[in-house]
């Protein structure tokens, strides 16, 4: 259905939501491709991230009366569509009932027959494959983040700033730029194998709007090694002042380092809790965390270690999301409770840091300087962004 707005319509967007992108999020499974994943996220009381992240990027659309959409049926588009009072808008495919990759591919090949100029799809780094594998022409794609990882370089820093960047090239829609799509094996990081990476899947258009976009995930480096050991036995020794204390190690490069110094395996990309110099919590997803918190005694106290994702800046909202709002006001997110880690070298290609709970009042109360510990007790103040 399409019904006709009171101004000329002139520029045609392209709007399609992954409706289970997310879910895999917080209840710890690294992403929400498959079905047999979709599922089982299910049945741990999963949620998908795409309505509400549609929902902020549709509501933040300031040049709607400049626009003409095109979507899909149901919870692809039209339904968040209809819920945000936007009707001006035509469909291209109607979904079967538990949509598809192959409902993403049939969409954008519709959307290019029509000419739109842009295609802001709501999703994580496995739509973004599904739209560029996809995609015959060059037309631009913009991606809305609402997956687990999201490490692909389409992506805008947040659903707000996607709605900027669409407005802007909505109005002067000539300059573009090259991006990288970016994904990793899912199955290999949940069946916790070695030496898992992050691979290049493609490149795509996307409006040239620096501000608003994040990088691609930079992989560590070999020169980073003996400052990851250095950061590793400075949180060590802090940790042998404080037994009684909970830390719960987010993924990356550092919580490895730490296990190792501490004659420990952990997992690949989860979130692991130590105590006492013991593993008390592998792989935990947001339940898991919180109940192993409500087993502290008065006085206990616990503190988070996570490290920012290297370029992109990300220090929670992108593949910690196990680490929730819930979680962070449990443990409180002072500075001696949230500990922030990151290489000289890895502050050296990521120039701004940011912060995504979906909570954005707690977003603010962390955002602001905030020490990032990069060598063997050895601080610097770097400024946190709530996007």
């Amino acid at each position: 259905m399409r019904i006709e707005h009171d101004t000329l319509l002139v520029f045609k967007l392209g709007f399609l939501v992954n409706p289970i992108a997310g879910i895999g999020g917080r209840v710890g499974l690294k992403g929400s491709d498959g079905a047999d994943t979709y599922k089982k996220a299910l049945e741990l009381g999963g949620e998908p991230l795409a309505e509400g992240r549609a929902m902020q990027f549709l509501s933040a659309l300031s040049c709607l009366n400049d626009l003409e959409i095109f979507t899909c049926g149901g919870s692809m588009g039209q339904d968040l569509l209809e819920k945000a009072g936007i009707s001006h808008y035509e469909l291209v495919i109607e979904p079967g009932e538990v949509t598809a990759a192959e409902d993403t591919k049939m969409a954008i090949g519709e959307m290019e027959s029509l000419g739109v100029g842009l295609i802001a799809f709501c999703g994580g780094d496995g739509t973004a494959r599904d739209v560029c594998g996809a995609l015959v022409s060059e037309t631009p794609i913009l991606g809305i983040p609402a997956g687990v990882k999201v490490y692909s370089s389409v992506f805008a820093l947040s659903p707000a700033t996607a709605a900027s960047t669409v407005c802007v090239f909505a109005g002067d829609h000539t300059a573009t730029a090259q991006a990288e799509i970016m994904d990793l094996d899912e199955e290999a990081v949940r069946n916790n194998e070695p030496g898992v990476r992050v691979k290049l899947h493609g490149m795509a258009s996307i409006p040239f709007d620096p501000s608003s976009m994040q990088r691609a995930k930079h992989p560590s480096s070999p020169d980073e090694k003996e400052f990851t050991k250095a950061i590793a036995m400075s949180l060590v020794e802090e940790m042998g002042d404080h037994l009684n204390d909970l830390h719960l190690l987010g993924p990356g490069s550092v919580k490895k380092a730490i296990l190792h110094e501490l004659g420990l395996e952990g997992s690949f990309l989860g979130v692991d809790a130590v105590r006492d110099g013991r593993m008390v919590g592998l792989d935990l997803n947001e339940k898991g965390i919180l109940e192993i918190l409500g087993l502290l005694d008065e006085g206990d106290t616990a503190q988070i270690i996570i490290t920012p994702i290297g370029a992109q800046g990300f220090v929670l909202g992108r593949g910690n999301h196990q680490i929730s709002p819930d979680v962070l006001k449990m443990v409180g997110v002072e500075p001696d409770n949230l500990i922030i880690v990151a290489s000289p070298q890895k502050l050296a290609r990521t120039p701004r840091l940011f912060i995504q709970t979906g909570d954005p009042a707690l977003d603010q109360e962390i955002a602001g300087f905030r020490k990032v510990l990069m060598g063997y007790r050895t601080w610097e103040m770097r400024k946190i962004e709530a996007v």
